[in-house]
Formats: structure tokens, C-alpha cells, sequence
């Protein structure tokens, strides 16, 4: 085994190689450092490849560090996907090559926080200690930002008397962590989108997952489901997982969640990009995902884009403590959220000029279809392009 990947020639015999293996019983050697399972090692080398196609600088940088690097199934840059967070957090040797060729900073692009209008922090505190804030005037200026903080304070006191809350007890699960402390959040993000933005909470399956590649792919359901719904095609826009109540965090749980979460958002970049590619308006640059991740009493704000195509970079707004306790600053999570739904305001507008314009173009890719050009064409788009890994499942071993 050794021999064949040190001359290269894994991929070609690394059938064989793991047929015999398992056929003799040889689990140890196939989970040792020296394996890499056959999968694995084709799709290394396509991404690899990138580096001899006409792509970007980062792209061509992160083709040629992957030849060092001991991949897992698990790791999302198998799908082409450069989480920001993990690859400074674990000093990943993409992040030396890209700060060594100068790149690193455009990669690791901050989201800074929207500047918030006057009188928020005193219109917060006013709604804190006030004991009827029914009572409280909403300012004319920015009147739906306010009525968004009003609702959102509203639902965090709620929780500080709740002694429920206050010294967190075994029943409050995932459930419970979702409808009472969650919610709140997601509807001071929706408020007044409801047109645009379905926002659903009962663990609907994924269309964009289901045809995953382009293919039969796995079935996967989200806590959280924001759609964006028009004649021409469902965005799946907001994507959230809750990794179990407060009481309940686990690394494996909410690390599967990150992933889960990560792939769905390139399954909805690509399917939308499948459905319009051909359209002479569409520009993949132009739309953006947006994941909610909550674990423990964390809740992570995360956007995915495809600012360097063919690959999608997942970057960190935001990573709040949620003040569900007495006292906690309110602050900080009003200013994520705000501007978690700005960008989403800013996608949408892109989504409404699209699909505008789109109405507008004629047939003429029918018309390319039909005379036999269209082949072309599609092989052409598809070049570069990088699918989504999907991990496989561990079957057990008798007697296991």
C-alpha cells in the first residue's frame, strides 16, 4: 500500500487494495495514517487539478498545498468549501501558503457589524427597566428596527424570569432551546421579510440536497429552514441546526452539525447555479447563504459565498453567548442579528434584479439546445467545477 502511493499509483490499484484488505479482515491497516480510502484520494486529485485550469490565484494555491495534507472525510475542503473559522482555528497549511502568497487577507475578508442608529443602546436599556414596556414609544425614524429590539427584549426578559433559565435544568432540550430562545431571534431577522422569506421549523427535507451533484443525493433536514419563494425556483436561503439544548453540547454532535450545514449551503449555491448558469444575468458572486448554528448557549451567525469560484469560502459574523440569563448583555446579539439580516435584505434585492432581468431573455438557449450546441456549452461550465463530498457510512462489523 505504501509502495503504490508513493509511486502514484493508488487511485489505479487502490480497488484492489482495499477489496483484499477487507476480504482478509485487515480492519487495522485500513484505519491506520498510511490509508487514505480510494474516494478520498480521487477527489484530492481533482481539486488538485484546479491548479492547471484558468481559475483564480487562491484556487490555484489551495490546488497545490492539498498534496500535503492528511484529509478525513469529514473535511469540508473535499467540497471545495474554505471554512474560514476552522482554518485559522486549527493553523491549517491552506491559511501558510495564502498568507505566504499574499492572499490570505482576501480569504479572511472580516464582516463588520452595521453601524446602529442613535438611541438603540438607551431605547434597550429603557425596555430593560421598564416594567410595562407596552407602554414604551416606538421612534418614527427606523420605526421596524425598533419594533424588532422592542419584541426581541421582550422575549429575552421573558427567559430571565424563568428560573427554568436562570439555573438551566435537564428539560430544557433541543426543543424547548429552539422554540423559546431561538425563535425570538430568527422572527427579529424575518420581521417584515415574510413576503420573500418562508421560515419553517419542522424539519423539512432539503430539495437542494436531494439533488445533490446533480444527482440522487442523501435526504437531510434541517431545525431551521428559511425559503426564498418566487414562480421561477425555492431558494434555500437560511440554514440552521441546533446541536442539542444548552445542557448537551458535544464535539462529534455539533461538528457534524457545522458540516451538515456547510455542504447544504454549497447544495443551494449549486443548485441554483445548475437551474440559471446559462442565463447571461447570473452571477454566482451575487448570492450568499446563511447559516444559524447553536450550541451549547452559543449561537454562531455564518455566511457562504462563492466569491472564488469553484470554490465557496464559509466565513464567521458573528459567535454570541445568548443572553437568555438575567443581566446579559443584549446588546451584542441585536447588532449581529441586525446586520445578519441586512446582508440577507442585500441577497434579496440581488435575487429580485435576477429574476427581473431573467424574464426578460428569450429563448435563445433553446433554441442552442436544439441544434446541438448545447453539449458544448455545459461541458464547458462544468470545468473546474468541484462536487460536494458526500461522507460515507461506516458499516459495522459483525459482532460489533
Amino acid at each position: 500500500m505504501e509502495e503504490t502511493q508513493r509511486k502514484n499509483s493508488y487511485v489505479k490499484y487502490g480497488r484492489y487494495i482495499e477489496d483484499c484488505a477487507k476480504n482478509l479482515g485487515w480492519h487495522e491497516l485500513l484505519n491506520t495514517l498510511i490509508y487514505d480510502p480510494l474516494r478520498i484520494v480521487e477527489t484530492k486529485n481533482r481539486i488538485i487539478n484546479l491548479q492547471y485550469k484558468n481559475v483564480n490565484d487562491i484556487v490555484k494555491v489551495v490546488a497545490k498545498t492539498l498534496p500535503t495534507m492528511s484529509l478525513g472525510p469529514n473535511d469540508l475542503i473535499l467540497s471545495g468549501i474554505l471554512d474560514v473559522p476552522i482554518l485559522k482555528s486549527e493553523k491549517s497549511p491552506i491559511m501558510k501558503e495564502l498568507k505566504q502568497a499574499k492572499l490570505w487577507k482576501s480569504v479572511d475578508e472580516p464582516i463588520e457589524f452595521l453601524s446602529m442608529p442613535n438611541g438603540v443602546e438607551q431605547f434597550v436599556i429603557k425596555c430593560i427597566e421598564t416594567k410595562k414596556n407596552h407602554n414604551i414609544k416606538i421612534p418614527k425614524k427606523n420605526a421596524s428596527l425598533f419594533v424588532r429590539i422592542k419584541n426581541l427584549v421582550d422575549s429575552m426578559l421573558r427567559l430571565w424570569k424563568n428560573p427554568e433559565y436562570q439555573t438551566p435544568q435537564p428539560n430544557i432540550n433541543e426543543s424547548t432551546w429552539g422554540h423559546n430562545v431561538l425563535k425570538p431571534i430568527v422572527d427579529f431577522i424575518d420581521y417584515d421579510l415574510e413576503s420573500e422569506l418562508l421560515i419553517r421549523w419542522d424539519a423539512v427535507t432539503s430539495q437542494a440536497t436531494l439533488g445533490r451533484n446533480g444527482a440522487n443525493g442523501p435526504i437531510r433536514k434541517y431545525d431551521i429552514f428559511g425559503v426564498n419563494k418566487n414562480e421561477n425556483y425555492d431558494l434555500e436561503l437560511i440554514l440552521g441546526e441546533i446541536s442539542y439544548g444548552p445542557l448537551d453540547e458535544t464535539y462529534k454532535h455539533t461538528t457534524e452539525d457545522r458540516i451538515k450545514i456547510g455542504k447544504g449551503a454549497k447544495d443551494s449555491l449549486d443548485s441554483i447555479s445548475r437551474k440559471y448558469s446559462k442565463s447571461p444575468n447570473y452571477n454566482s458572486t451575487n448570492l450568499k447563504i446563511f447559516l444559524l448554528h447553536s450550541h451549547g448557549t452559543e449561537l454562531e451567525f455564518l455566511i457562504v459565498d462563492k466569491k472564488y469560484s469553484p470554490m465557496f469560502r464559509m466565513r464567521k459574523l458573528a459567535s454570541i453567548e445568548i443572553p437568555f440569563k438575567k443581566g446579559s448583555n443584549l446588546l451584542e446579539l441585536i447588532k449581529a442579528a441586525h446586520t445578519f439580516r441586512s446582508l440577507i435584505e442585500e441577497t434579496l434585492v440581488n435575487i429580485r434584479l435576477f429574476h427581473k432581468r431573467t424574464k426578460n431573455e428569450d429563448n435563445d438557449g433553446e433554441e442552442e439546445s436544439e441544434s446541438g450546441d448545447d453539449d458544448e456549452t455545459n461541458e464547458e461550465n462544468e470545468i473546474g467545477e468541484i462536487l460536494t463530498f458526500n461522507t460515507p457510512i461506516l458499516k459495522k462489523r459483525k459482532g460489533k
